[in-house]
C-alpha cells in the first residue's frame, strides 16, 4: 500500500520544522545569565545558567504549605478527616469533615474551605 502523503510534508502540504530554529527561539525567550567568574567574559565565553524555573517555591507558598500541614494534623490528631466530594447530583465539588465513625460532620464548598484555610472564616 502507498499513501498519498508524502513524508516529509503533514496533510495540510506544510514543509516540516526547523528543529534547530524551534529549539533556538525557545531558547531566546527564557532568562539566562552568566555565573562565577564567567560574568566578566565576553560574550560566547564562560559558563552560562538557564533559569527557566525556579530550584525551589517562594517562601510564601512553603510557609502556607506547613500551615496546611499542620491543620491537617491537629484535625487528625481529633479523629476528622477531610474529603473532597462531589456535590449532590453531580454539582460541584465539595470538601467533607467526617468524625472517627466516618459521619459527615460537616459539608463546605471549595470557596468556604478556601475561606476557612485562609483564617478569612470561622
Amino acid at each position: 500500500m502507498s499513501s498519498p502523503i508524502d513524508p516529509t510534508q503533514s496533510a495540510t502540504g506544510a514543509q516540516p520544522t526547523n528543529r534547530i530554529a524551534a529549539v533556538e527561539k525557545a531558547a531566546a525567550s527564557l532568562s539566562v545569565r552568566r555565573v562565577g567568574a564567567a560574568a566578566s567574559a565576553g560574550p560566547g565565553e564562560g559558563s552560562v545558567s538557564l533559569e527557566a524555573f525556579p530550584a525551589n517555591p517562594p517562601q510564601e507558598v512553603l510557609d502556607q504549605m506547613a500551615h496546611a500541614a499542620q491543620r491537617y494534623a491537629s484535625l487528625s490528631a481529633e479523629g476528622r478527616q477531610l474529603r473532597f466530594v462531589h456535590g449532590d447530583d453531580g454539582g460541584p465539588r465539595m470538601l467533607e469533615v467526617r468524625g472517627a465513625d466516618g459521619e459527615v460532620q460537616q459539608r463546605l464548598s471549595l470557596a468556604e474551605a478556601f475561606e476557612l484555610a485562609a483564617g478569612e472564616a470561622q
